[in-house]
């Protein structure tokens, strides 16, 4: 993967240049795992990828689980409780 002129890569453009599925990258993001900007609120709410943060994520060889935290907050839906991303 080659660092553009990009502010930031969509969830989508990511996932393709990372090889995995948009699902998975969703996942790593909510868990995490890989470094984003979350952006937004409720149903619209989206993850933006720093093309720099990512190219150093690569390189570092994926911290691991949970390494860059997240900011979702939980939500009650139907009497459970649920973490919103």
């Amino acid at each position: 993967m080659t660092t553009e002129t990009r502010l930031a890569y969509r969830l989508q453009e990511c996932a393709r240049l990372l090889g995995v599925s948009p699902r998975t990258l969703w996942d790593w993001a909510k868990r995490g795992d890989i470094p984003c900007k979350w952006v937004g609120s409720g149903r619209r709410r989206i993850a933006l990828f720093d093309p720099r943060t990512i190219e150093e994520w690569l390189q570092s060889g994926n911290k691991g689980p949970g390494q860059y935290g997240t900011d979702a907050q939980p939500t009650k839906r139907g009497g459970t409780v649920s973490h919103d991303c």
